[in-house]
């Protein structure tokens, strides 16, 4: 039987190296850079703010789910468009 530990420097170690390797589990570079793009612009107040008069919690749950939606729609699309430069 063997026991693996598990540490918070392990996972972040296996992360940035399947970033740098490809790993067909991990997402790559360019994918990485696609997620943090998407996240800013369709943060609250950055291109549009919705619901316009909804109170901070509200506007972050719908800004949240809009971006769970959109990412999970143009993910495929995108990371076969990166994947091919």
């Amino acid at each position: 039987m063997v026991l693996f530990i598990f540490s918070k420097s392990n996972i972040f170690h296996s992360f940035f190296i399947g970033l740098y390797y490809n790993h067909p589990s991990m997402f790559n570079f360019s994918s990485l850079i696609y997620l943090v793009f998407l996240f800013y612009v369709l943060s609250p107040n950055v291109l549009l703010r919705i619901p316009p008069n909804g109170s901070k919690h509200v506007v972050a749950f719908v800004h949240a789910v809009v971006f769970a939606v959109v990412y999970y729609y143009t993910s495929g699309y995108v990371g076969a468009m990166l994947g091919s430069l």
